[in-house]
């Protein structure tokens, strides 16, 4: 294996036989490197298929990340295709603060799907209102109160979103995080949309812009 230091931030290409094969990042804080690991798993249990297989892995700085290569045509932009809305499905659930159009990636193979890569943000804590929590995603923001793809809605459909909670939770995260991850489920299974609802009216930003407030909803209850 070779790993190629891609940019001064601890991100490497790692190829074998002269293929890549992976990207290994490794970061200080190993919760970020978790959460790599996890996004992956997460977007298991949805049913999806947008997170490439990713890993912890011991690699030349030590314990980080490693994810599969994703042969590309670059970011993409692509909001509202069906594979777009898989992304804010997945981002709005797990709560990602980090989605721009270069951690979106439009596929080779498959052609017109997006892989979901820099997962390192996601499941934000519930904290009050006026600290802070935020989406950034253009592919949430595009998708707000717009129905979702028939399909994509009945593969989420399939998903127990107490049993969701309960396997984020074997995974490391808080009850509360958990459950709040839960309640953005159900409301996709309810609205068939993303309506913001279970984000509490907390701010959903697309990269560079202003926030847009949403509506709060109830809790979500065991």
């Amino acid at each position: 294996m070779r790993f190629t230091d891609l940019r001064p931030n601890s991100v490497f290409l790692v190829a074998y036989d002269s293929k890549p094969v992976g990207i290994y990042k490794w970061r200080a804080n190993e919760k970020y490197t978790e959460n790599e690991a996890r996004a992956y798993e997460a977007n298991l249990l949805l049913g999806l298929t947008v997170v490439p297989p990713t890993m912890v892995f011991a690699g030349p700085l030590g314990k980080g990340s490693f994810q599969e290569y994703v042969l590309n045509h670059g970011g993409s932009d692509d909001t509202r295709s069906a594979a777009g809305q898989e992304i804010g499905a997945f981002d709005y659930i797990m709560a990602h603060a980090d989605r721009t159009s270069d951690n979106a990636l439009a596929r080779v193979h498959p052609f017109g799907k997006i892989a979901a890569t820099d997962n390192e943000l996601i499941m934000q804590e519930r904290v009050p209102f006026e600290n802070g929590n935020i989406i950034i995603s253009g592919f949430v923001a595009d998708n707000l109160n717009r129905p979702l793809d028939a399909a994509l809605v009945d593969t989420l459909e399939r998903v127990d979103p107490r049993e969701f909670s309960r396997n984020l939770q074997s995974m490391g995260y808080s009850r509360d995080g958990a459950d709040w991850s839960a309640e953005r489920l159900a409301e996709i299974q309810c609205e068939k949309m993303i309506t913001g609802a279970a984000w509490g009216g907390r701010p959903i930003i697309r990269p560079g812009e202003r926030p847009t407030y949403l509506p709060v909803q109830g809790e979500f209850y065991d």
